[in-house]
């Protein structure tokens, strides 16, 4: 019987610089590249509600909408998808549920919480880290070949 140890620290290393190089070097295709990453995270979820809703009103569907690329204080960017308003008024509504009132009074019944917004990051994230990896690699490469 072997005991195999593997030390990582050295490419966690690696891994930090490799990140501080595409941020200083690199911040437009960096937000170009999230900026289009909210975009697939629109349609899948999109997709996920028309899926799990149907309803054919289509304001719902209107109201998800990707936010402009942002970069934190901590150095790392980021994209909000959310339902904006004035389509969207009720999506609190679709996404948490809410309790029944009839007549104003309540009736104890409570609605189904769909939570599309969740279902939909859960889905998109394989994608995402695919498409990173994919994202780093030509950067390297053009990073190498003084582009």
């Amino acid at each position: 019987m072997s005991d195999i140890e593997c030390d990582i620290s050295e490419w966690t290393d690696f891994d930090k610089d490799l990140l501080t190089f595409i941020e200083e070097t690199m911040p437009i295709e960096t937000k170009k590249f999230m900026r289009r990453e909210g975009g697939k995270n629109r349609t899948v979820s999109r997709r996920t509600a028309r899926s799990t809703v149907r309803k054919k009103t289509g304001n719902y569907l209107k109201s998800i909408s990707a936010s402009r690329a942002w970069r934190n204080s901590q150095g790392g960017y980021g994209v909000y998808i959310y339902t904006s308003r004035p389509p969207g008024f009720h999506a609190h509504l679709i996404e948490y549920g809410h309790e029944v009132y009839i007549r104003g009074k309540p009736t104890g019944k409570q609605t189904r919480a769909f939570r599309i917004m969740e279902r939909g990051n859960q889905l998109f994230r394989s994608t995402f880290w695919g498409d990173t990896e994919k994202f780093i690699h030509k950067l390297v490469d053009n990073g190498l070949k003084g582009r």
